[in-house]
């Protein structure tokens, strides 16, 4: 797993191949509250 890669679509990771999962909390991790 590469948690620092992050595509705009979905697809396979461009490293390893593995499928990519949408992020929880948006684009930069940080829930805004």
């Amino acid at each position: 797993m590469h948690p620092k890669t992050v595509e705009d679509e979905m697809g396979s990771c461009p490293i390893c191949g593995m499928d990519l999962v949408p992020m929880e909390g948006g684009v930069d991790g940080d829930d805004k509250t």
